[in-house]
């Protein structure tokens, strides 16, 4: 026997009430009344988008023409009749304007017990110009004389069996002769389908590069992705998918500005705020936040407002030694500092503390530890406060060390020069760089890398800086050996060349001895400048001017 709870649930298994029903219809995309399909629905993680559909004499856009019908449709009598069967039929319930005394589908067979009804699988339904296909499980059908219809093809009954589908005195539909096998004919080609139109009026491209976001794309936009975060703000998983979804959207065509424009930037700062101690969110999120401020100052302008600057101190000092998230934070915070008024307001978030905080710290990645100078070399370059906050706190007493500890990393000495080179910019701090041994530091890194470009550009850059009082120790410290160096190994590159040519004519500037002394210990310096004169025009005029000054002597 089978027993039932208070609940209602037989053995166990609730039964579906008509609540339920409704749901499931819905969310398949039907009709909650007669199951026509109304949407097609498709699914990608999370999110579940419905496409309207439109069927001629049955949907239009998304609406049941049967069941919902409106001024202008056109729907045949015998598609709604047809249609009010079988949705009055899934409840027990007569069809309304039906006459209940018509007779049912009965069978004849003699094996059937008294009064036994023959449930019909199908029933084909024809109109003029409309065919319509109705599925019942069980029950009569019945059929009013004021419809014009018929029935065709009923298969499974003996051949001298009739079904009556008509009162007494109209003629009954026999069951079909078996047919010969028909002829196959040729399948006619499938016409192309034509291409879906673009979402919301945008331009699509055919690159394989953005293929995947695109096909996201299509289904949600930047608009779902924050009402998604703001609904489901309590759950990790779903914020860190979102970001994710906003990072490929975000590098589609007009993504930068579509994310701009819903204030992305602000909820994804709001969920780092709320799931601070999740490293997976802050890493999707600042993953996101570093892509979008290294492209469009309207981020910048979000992350500056509302608190990111402020988030990313907290973070940056929770997670000092987490690398791949340290960097990353540190780039938002770079990019932030632009040379325009967000600068200033960087800096006054107190950004210039946990600059030096990081750098006192040890056992940290110099990976994180040259972030953290790229920064303060930005903020230095256009903030005379930041320089300020620097020097006063003891800044040179630890960014020195941490520049000789990574004298064989060519990155970090780059780095190392761009902030030299900021800090230069103020004359007052020259007498401080140079007794702090930054000019020993920048002689020690052309040392070490000879052939690397990159360093040796950024090497005569902070050299120029320090020039101002500094140009004597350059001479006697041997720092006019590494530029000879330079000219020789890099004859072949425009851009070194261009900077230690300007090195060079600073020098004998200052002090016209100096022309004398490099004429005497590096001859070999005629030939090279007058190779860079005749192979870049750029730099023809200072090695020429180089080249008077040296024939005098």
């Amino acid at each position: 026997m089978h027993s039932m709870d208070a609940a209602g649930a037989i053995d166990g298994v609730r039964a579906m009430t008509a609540f339920d029903v409704t749901k499931e219809r819905e969310k398949k995309g039907q009709c909650v009344k007669c199951t026509q399909q109304l949407f097609k629905v498709k699914r990608i993680g999370a999110f579940r988008s419905k496409k309207p559909l439109t069927i001629q004499g049955l949907v239009d856009n998304g609406r049941c023409m049967i069941c919902d019908p409106r001024v202008g449709d056109v729907v045949l009598a015998q598609v709604s009749a047809a249609h009010a069967v079988d949705s009055h039929s899934a409840h027990g319930e007569p069809s309304p304007g039906h006459n209940t005394s018509n007779k049912s589908i009965v069978s004849n067979d003699s094996s059937s017990a008294p009064g036994y009804t023959r449930p019909v699988s199908s029933t084909s339904v024809h109109s003029t110009g409309v065919s319509l296909s109705l599925n019942c499980s069980s029950g009569h059908i019945q059929q009013n004389h004021a419809e014009e219809s018929h029935v065709d093809e009923r298969k499974g009954l003996p051949k001298n069996e009739g079904l009556s589908l008509y009162d007494d005195g109209e003629p009954e539909v026999q069951a079909p002769e078996p047919e010969s096998e028909p002829v196959l004919e040729p399948e006619p080609k499938p016409e192309p389908k034509p291409e879906p139109p673009a979402r919301r009026g945008r331009n699509r491209r055919s690159s394989t590069s953005v293929q995947f976001a695109e096909y996201i794309f299509s289904l949600v936009d930047f608009q779902d992705l924050v009402d998604t975060m703001n609904d489901t703000h309590a759950q990790v998983k779903m914020q860190i998918s979102c970001c994710e979804a906003m990072l490929k959207l975000i590098k589609t065509p007009d993504g930068m500005r579509d994310f701009s424009n819903v204030r992305g930037s602000v909820t994804v700062i709001d969920a780092i705020d709320e799931h601070f101690k999740s490293r997976e969110l802050l890493l999707a999120a600042y993953t996101l936040l570093s892509y979008g401020t290294s492209n469009c100052n309207i981020i910048k302008d979000h992350v500056i407002d509302f608190d990111g600057i402020v988030l990313s101190n907290r973070v940056a000092q929770e997670y000092v030694t987490d690398n791949e998230l340290s960097k990353l934070v540190w780039k938002v915070v770079t990019s932030c500092c632009d040379g325009t008024s967000r600068t200033r307001q960087v800096v006054e978030k107190n950004v210039v503390s946990y600059v030096l905080h990081v750098l006192c710290c040890e056992d940290i990645s110099s990976e994180t530890q040259g972030a953290v100078v790229d920064c303060m070399a930005n903020i230095a370059e256009y903030s005379s406060k930041g320089r300020i906050q620097f020097i006063q706190g003891e800044g040179m007493s630890v960014f020195v060390p941490f520049m000789f500890m990574t004298e064989s990393i060519g990155l970090a000495q780059i780095q190392c020069c761009r902030l030299i080179s900021a800090l230069g910019k103020d004359e007052k701090l020259n007498d401080t760089l140079i007794g702090e041994g930054c000019l020993l530091q920048v002689n020690g890194a052309m040392s070490a890398h000879p052939k690397d470009s990159d360093v040796q550009e950024a090497c005569c850059k902070a050299l120029v800086a320090l020039m101002p009082t500094g140009h004597q120790e350059i001479m006697e410290f041997g720092g006019f050996g590494f530029l000879a160096a330079a000219l020789e190994n890099h004859q072949n590159n425009g851009s070194v060349l261009k900077e230690v040519v300007y090195v060079i004519g600073m020098l004998i500037r200052y002090e016209a001895s100096y022309s004398q002394m490099i004429s005497t210990n590096f001859p070999e310096v005629r030939q090279h400048l007058q190779h860079a004169s005749m192979s870049y025009p750029a730099c023809k005029e200072k090695c020429d001017f180089i080249l008077d000054r040296l024939s005098v002597h």
